[in-house]
């Protein structure tokens, strides 16, 4: 069995007696046990037995938010060297899910929304960090949370890649920086833990879709006397198109026009105009002078992307057909099919018919590229802050100084584990007032001396000031080198003079004791007798 540590006290002890007495007592050395250093920064994120630290999740780019399709990969992290093979395992939602390093998704997907952890054995498991997958045309990125001190990295993400117009950031409802041109942003005053933070801006989308657009040709007519024509030649235009309508006729007469087989525009003249078409436009034309009437002719006005235009086609016309789309669509490729048999591709939109079949069902497709501006706006987020450190501790070293001692006071703290190679400063100070400035030492030694007496506190920082924590106070006293401290007093000069005191009661027992069986052998006989005669006195 191991023999057991011993307290060895060296006391000198005086006593005065008749008077009064005096103590004057010199501790050289306690020992209890060999003082335990307490858990500095530089061996925080071991445990006793030196194992590591639980393993860490870490995602690159660092953002917990992504979009649909977007990629990321994950790193298991393991602070401190880590030694022989290790196995790295990885969960979704505590379900395995592979083992490696990194775990890498290349397009997300909803199934890759979850809670993520990582680890190297049962025992060294990461906590859980949480992946989301969004479907919104704008997120605003963010880490999964920052340190003391940290910058904070905002992203306003969009999968479209054109942005018009200015893009916003918010903090609390409260716009807290914009630009043009630039969709990250880094914010330095990140201290408030319950602020929300988004975003908005204008993304501009594209895409293609396909249209097609049908129309009937049918056998030339014949020359009438009268007739309508359309100039530009066309039977179907769009919505804010014009167009002229002319009554062609041998002899000159008076002129009224009809629509839909009632009087239109009771106007007398050869020609008459629409200016910028619309839906209602659309209707049978004729026109009726003094030498007869015209057969009815049709306009159809679209406001599709897509048109197939056919002409009016008379005797000894070339009859074709123009597959026509909006000037503000960008065109892919263009298809011509007759009575639902492909025809051939066009690379200016026209079908030009060759005689003598001409007739029959005729269909064009055409793929046209779009965009669109939305004005997008991300889900609030808010980004949780973790201690860089913990909270001072300061220390004495040793407990009771006196005067002529080698007195050290240590500042302790605890660096968090992913963030063990920070560099700290320390300072200390009595009384309020400063001793020693920041320094990257956690100890202050002195040889103390009475005046040193007070209330000392240290405070941690890292080299930048941006974090900055102080410790409680804690009081030190001073004792002089000739008088016994109030702790010293009742710990060893009552004992003392409760031994003395004892001593001396046993002593003075023992004289008294002596005294009588003196007297006792002087008078034996008038000793035994019970009641001492009268005149008998003790000398």
């Amino acid at each position: 069995m191991a023999q057991p540590k011993i307290a060895e006290y060296e006391w000198f002890v005086y006593l005065l007696w008749a008077s009064n007495y005096y103590i004057s007592s010199n501790l050289s050395r306690v020992m209890v046990g060999e003082q335990q250093n307490p858990e500095t920064f530089e061996n925080f994120g071991t445990t006793p037995d030196g194992s590591t630290v639980r393993p860490v999740v870490t995602f690159t780019p660092p953002w917990y938010k992504i979009l649909y399709e977007d990629s990321i990969t994950m790193t298991c992290d393991v602070a401190g060297a880590v030694q022989g093979d290790v196995t790295y395992t990885w969960y979704r939602n505590n379900q395995w899910i592979q083992q490696g390093k990194t775990f890498t998704i290349q397009s997300a997907q909803s199934i890759h929304d979850g809670n993520y952890q990582c680890g190297t054995s049962e025992e060294d498991i990461s906590e859980e960090v949480t992946l989301y997958v969004m479907h919104g045309p704008v997120v605003l990125q963010s880490p999964p949370y920052i340190y003391e001190g940290d910058d904070l990295a905002l992203r306003c993400h969009s999968r479209y890649k054109d942005i018009r117009g200015t893009i916003y950031f918010y903090k609390n409802n409260e716009i807290i920086h914009s630009s043009t041109t630039d969709s990250e942003f880094l914010y330095r005053d990140h201290l408030d833990v319950t602020a929300v933070y988004k975003c908005r801006r204008q993304v501009i989308t594209t895409g293609y879709t396909t249209y097609s657009d049908e129309t009937e040709v049918t056998a030339p007519g014949s020359s009438d006397s009268v007739m309508v024509t359309f100039s530009p030649n066309w039977k179907k235009i769009f919505t804010g198109d014009s167009i002229t309508m002319t009554c062609d006729v041998i002899i000159y007469g008076t002129y009224s026009w009809y629509k839909d087989n009632k009087p239109w525009m009771k106007i007398d003249q050869k020609s008459m105009y629409i200016y910028s078409a619309q839906s209602c436009d659309s209707g049978k034309y004729q026109c009726r002078t003094s030498s007869g009437s015209s057969p009815e002719v049709s306009l159809e006005v679209s406001d599709g992307p897509v048109i197939l235009q056919a002409p009016l086609i008379y005797d000894g016309s070339i009859p074709y057909l123009r597959c026509r789309s909006r000037p503000e669509y960008p065109v892919g490729w263009t298809r011509f099919y007759k009575d639902g048999e492909f025809l051939q591709d066009s690379e200016d939109g026209y079908l030009y018919l060759t005689k003598p079949v001409v007739t029959g069902r005729y269909k064009c497709e055409k793929v046209l590229y779009w965009t669109s501006v939305l004005d997008g706006e991300s889900a609030p987020s808010s980004v949780p802050i973790r201690d860089l450190f913990s909270r001072p501790e300061i220390r004495l070293t040793p407990s009771n100084v006196t005067e002529g001692d080698n007195m050290a006071l240590t500042c302790d703290t605890r660096l968090s584990p992913p963030r063990q190679t920070t560099e700290l400063q320390f300072a200390f100070y009595r009384d309020g007032r400063e001793v020693r400035g920041f320094l990257s030492s956690n100890k202050y030694i002195l040889s103390a001396k009475l005046e040193d007496s007070g209330n000392y506190s240290c405070a941690g920082r890292t080299g930048d000031n941006r974090v900055r924590k102080t410790s409680q106070d804690l009081s030190v006293q001073i004792h002089s080198e000739y008088i016994v401290d109030t702790h010293g007093l009742e710990t060893y000069l009552y004992p003392t003079v409760s031994v003395i005191l004892l001593l001396l009661i046993i002593i003075s027992a023992f004289l008294i004791f002596r005294h009588r069986h003196h007297l006792c052998r002087l008078f034996p006989k008038r000793l035994r007798t019970r009641d001492p005669e009268p005149g008998m006195e003790f000398v």
